[in-house]
Order: C-alpha cells, then sequence, then structure tokens
C-alpha cells in the first residue's frame, strides 16, 4: 500500500519496455520465418543481446521510476539502441518477405500478432483499411479501394456499423451505444473520457508513493478550446483540445470500419507539478469478476 506511485512513475521507462518486448517479438517472428521460407541466416546474436538488455531493464528498482536520475538517461540510450536493431531486423526480414511475394502493384500488410487481425494503416499519410490479415502472416490490399461500412459523423455523434458513440460540449462521451448488443455502455447520468487532476503530495516517497487520500482533491479539466469533426476516409470520430493551467492537451477519438473499439489519440504538452491527471470512464457493466493480465497469462479475480 505504500508503492502505488511505481505504477506510474517514469511513465516513458515503462513504456519503452513494452514497446521492446513487442518489437523483439515481431522481430524474431519475421527472422524465424524467413530462415525457414528464405534461408535466411537467423540474426541470433542481436536478438540474445537485446532481449537481455531488455530484462536487465525490467529490475525492480528500474521499471517502477524509484531508481535515480541517472538510471533513466542511461536506460533512455539503452531503449534507442534497442529500438535501432529491433526496427533493423524487423524491416529487413518483412522486406524479404515482400520482396518474394508479387503485390502487382498493390500493399503487402503483415500481421505480426498470433491472432487474426484487422485494422487501419498508414501508408504515406494516407490510411487504408486492410481486413481479415491471417496471423503471422501477410495480405496484399489495393490502396485506392473503397472501405465500406466506413464510420461517419453528423454533429455530435459518430459511428460505424456497430457502434455509435455522442460527445457533450465538453468533448466528453455521454453514449456508447453497441447497435449489436442493443444497449448502452456508459452509465446513467454519467460521462466518460473525463479528464480528471488530483492533487499528489505524498508524506515519503515521491516517486514511490501516492497518499490514499490523494482522491480528496479533485479538478476536471473542462477548458474546451475547441472539438472539431475529423474524416480521413477510413476513420471518423472528432479532434478535441483543451487547456488545464498552463497545460494542453489535443485529443483524437476515433472510430474505425467494422470495430467496437473507439481510439484516443491524446497529445500532452504538461507543465504541472504534483498533480495526477487521469480519464474516468464510468460503464455500465456488472460482473462479478475481473479478468487481469499476469506475465504469462490471465488470472480472475472476484469484483
Amino acid at each position: 500500500e505504500m508503492h502505488r506511485g511505481t505504477y506510474t512513475s517514469i511513465a516513458k521507462n515503462k513504456r519503452n519496455n513494452r514497446k521492446s518486448e513487442l518489437l523483439f517479438q515481431s522481430a524474431e517472428a519475421a527472422s524465424a520465418m524467413c530462415a525457414a521460407l528464405l534461408g535466411a541466416e537467423y540474426p541470433q546474436r542481436e536478438i540474445n543481446g537485446s532481449w537481455k538488455t531488455i530484462l536487465l531493464n525490467q529490475f525492480h528498482d528500474i521499471i517502477p521510476g524509484s531508481s535515480i536520475f541517472e538510471v533513466y538517461e542511461e536506460s533512455d540510450r539503452q531503449y534507442a539502441e534497442i529500438a535501432e536493431v529491433g526496427n533493423r531486423i524487423y524491416g529487413g526480414m518483412t522486406k524479404l518477405i515482400a520482396e518474394n511475394i508479387s503485390t502487382d502493384g498493390g500493399v503487402l500488410v503483415y500481421n505480426p500478432n498470433p491472432f487474426e487481425s484487422d485494422g487501419c494503416v498508414n501508408i504515406d499519410g494516407k490510411y487504408i483499411y486492410a481486413g481479415k490479415v491471417p496471423s503471422l502472416g501477410w495480405t496484399v490490399i489495393n490502396s485506392d479501394e473503397t472501405v465500406n461500412d466506413a464510420p461517419r459523423v453528423s454533429g455530435n455523434i459518430a459511428e460505424n456499423n456497430l457502434v455509435r458513440i455522442e460527445i457533450d460540449s465538453g468533448g466528453e462521451l455521454v453514449s456508447v451505444y453497441d447497435k449489436e448488443a442493443n444497449r448502452e455502455a456508459i452509465a446513467d447520468g454519467m460521462s466518460a473520457n473525463r479528464l480528471e487532476v488530483y492533487e499528489d503530495y505524498p508524506n515519503v516517497y515521491d516517486a514511490w508513493e501516492l497518499c490514499s487520500y490523494y482522491k480528496q482533491k479533485m479538478w476536471t479539466v473542462d477548458d474546451v478550446l475547441s472539438i472539431e469533426a475529423y474524416n480521413d476516409g477510413v476513420r471518423a470520430g472528432f479532434i478535441v483540445n483543451k487547456k488545464y493551467c498552463t497545460s494542453t492537451i489535443e485529443q483524437k477519438i476515433l472510430l474505425s470500419p467494422n470495430s467496437k473499439r473507439i481510439d484516443f489519440e491524446t497529445e500532452i504538452d504538461w507543465s504541472e507539478d504534483h498533480v495526477l491527471l487521469k480519464a474516468a470512464f464510468p460503464c455500465n457493466v456488472h460482473s462479478d469478476k475481473v479478468t487481469y493480465e499476469i506475465q504469462f497469462g490471465a488470472i480472475e479475480r472476484p469484483n
């Protein structure tokens, strides 16, 4: 109960570690595929060396954000090197795969996930939709192909074939309606994506501690600078700009084709001290258990 702050301290460090794990899973899979199908040399030494550095940075005083400043200067340099090596391996192997496939003028989309995926692909600033890309495989799509069931915006409502969302004048979600399940996902009388600010003055450990009383002081970020509709032909939604004291927040709230997922792309220029910024999502969900991700799977706990 003294170390709640380690879930948030030095957020870049946690993000870099997870991005590195995912990158090298993808690099390994693509390298194994090229070795098996094309006889390419498997880069064992570089992969092993990078994994050792990724795991080193999972040490229990590094990844929680509770080390001294110099540790994170060093981990920044290490993560930059890991990204360079991983992207070089992954990029080289997927390029080798693409060079051995006839695309007939189309675009090859590779799926590094161990499950079938679909989604939007950014090619030279233009978004195109790729549907049902097989796990650890690829598909070839036409970049000029039109999207069926593309999301659309009308006033303060955005929707696709599966879900409809509505925002209020503060840029918060007052409705997320699941068309398939025929039910509302937001709790009655509440709004979601509500940005909340809490005072953060721990008693002792600034990097470790979130005192249990921090919730007693809360402010909402309600200074809205602008709200605009967004539609790039594949994704649609809203761009919301807000201000809190001297900090600015820009959010894209987006729907994609054939998906119930709502994406929040948030850019924050933050200059406040000793406060926490959180996003609240009060959902209309009733369950007697919750499933939590752990290192090598998931665990169910009573709610």
